[in-house]
C-alpha cells in the first residue's frame, strides 16, 4: 500500500491519466469526427430551411453534449479524492509527522 492510502480504484485512475499521451491532433479528430457531421447538417437544414434537418443536428449535439459531460462527471469523484489524499500527505509532510498507511489515525481515512 502507498504511504498516501489511494484505493484500487484510485490507483486504475491514475495509472490511466498519468499513461494518457494525448496529441491535439488527435482530440480534434476525436472531436471533429461526430461534431462536424451534425453542424453540417444543420447548416444544410438552415440554408434550406428544412426544420427536421436542424432539429437532427440540434438533437444530436445535445446527445453528444450530454455524454461529455456524464463522462467528467463520472472520473471527477475519483480524482477529488485523490487530490484531498495527496494534499492531506503534503500537509503531514510540511508538519513532520508521515501518516503510516498500516494505522489509521484518530481522524480515519480520507472521504471518497
Amino acid at each position: 500500500m502507498s504511504k498516501l492510502g489511494l484505493t484500487e480504484e484510485e490507483r486504475s485512475y491514475l495509472a490511466r491519466v498519468a499513461l494518457a499521451r494525448v496529441r491535439r491532433r488527435s482530440l480534434v479528430g476525436f472531436y471533429a469526427g461526430p461534431l462536424v457531421p451534425m453542424i453540417g447538417f444543420g447548416l444544410y437544414g438552415m440554408l434550406a430551411s428544412e426544420d427536421a434537418a436542424v432539429g437532427i443536428a440540434f438533437l444530436g449535439l445535445a446527445f453528444f453534449t450530454v455524454w461529455r459531460v456524464a463522462h467528467e462527471i463520472a472520473h471527477v469523484r475519483v480524482a477529488e479524492a485523490i487530490w484531498a489524499k495527496v494534499e492531506a500527505y503534503q500537509r503531514s509532510c510540511e508538519s513532520g509527522q508521515v501518516p503510516d498507511p498500516d494505522q489509521e489515525g484518530e481522524s480515519g481515512p480520507l472521504p471518497g
